[in-house]
Formats: structure tokens, sequence, C-alpha cells
């Protein structure tokens, strides 16, 4: 039961990144990460400034669980040093690692771009790079 859920959930993901697939200029990074997972009903922006995430976001997606490795369907946040989500997207595949993200602000959606050309995207130097259960895969 627990491996139909999870293949529902990877199914729901798929989907969503179908469905965000040319949309650009509609949302921002944060945004479609969260549609990605189902914790947003839409792909919609997620309002803080223009290069952070608001506190109420950034305290919702640390009170989800963090693991250690890059597991499908999880969050990857990236940090800077000043412990601000400064960029947001899915892991949608682990073998090689790929990242679907939104370039930022109202930028182009990639739906499977590899997770060191993201790192090469959003490095300053000093990011630290985390990753989160979304509790709709926690459920499954």
């Amino acid at each position: 039961m627990a491996e139909n859920n999870k293949r529902t959930f990877y199914s729901r993901i798929n989907n969503n990144r179908r469905a965000v697939m040319g949309r650009d200029g509609v949302s921002n990074c944060i945004g479609t990460a969260l549609f990605l997972v189902g914790e947003q009903l839409t792909d919609d922006f997620v309002y803080g400034t223009i290069f952070y995430l608001n506190m109420a976001h950034t305290d919702y997606i640390e009170s989800m669980e963090e693991v250690s490795e890059p597991k499908t369907g999880c969050l990857v946040a990236w940090e800077n040093i000043g412990k601000n989500i400064i960029h947001l997207g899915v892991i949608v595949n682990e073998n090689p690692v790929l990242v679907a993200h939104r370039d930022g602000s109202k930028g182009q959606f990639h739906k499977n771009m590899p997770l060191e050309r993201v790192n090469e995207i959003y490095d300053c130097g000093n990011e630290r790079i985390r990753y989160f259960i979304p509790p709709k895969l926690k459920e499954v």
C-alpha cells in the first residue's frame, strides 16, 4: 500500500512539472517548489523579500524533517551564511541527482537540471544545501 501511495505522490510531481512547463513569469522558485510537492494548490508567488523567503515560510520549511542525502520528492534548499533560504527546488531523480526548479522570481522553469549545475548558478561561496521531506511525502 505504501509503495502505491509513493507512486501516486511521484506521479503528482510529474503531472505538476508538466503543468508548470512554459508558464514563465507567473511564480518564483519557492512557489513552484511548494506547488510541485503538493504543499501549495497553485504555482504562484510566495512572497518574502526580493532575495529571501519570508520568515513564516522559512519556519514552515525548516519544520519539515531534514535528511542528509537527496531523495526523490524532497525539497532542496540553498541557504546563505545568514541562514536565509535563497533558492528552493525539488529532487526529481537520485542517480544522477536532478532538480526541478524555477530560476528565482518570474524565471524559467527547469524540469530536471543536474544538482551540480544548480549549485554553480546559486553558489556565492557561502551557501549550505539542505534537504527536507515535505509532509505529503512523509505521509506515504
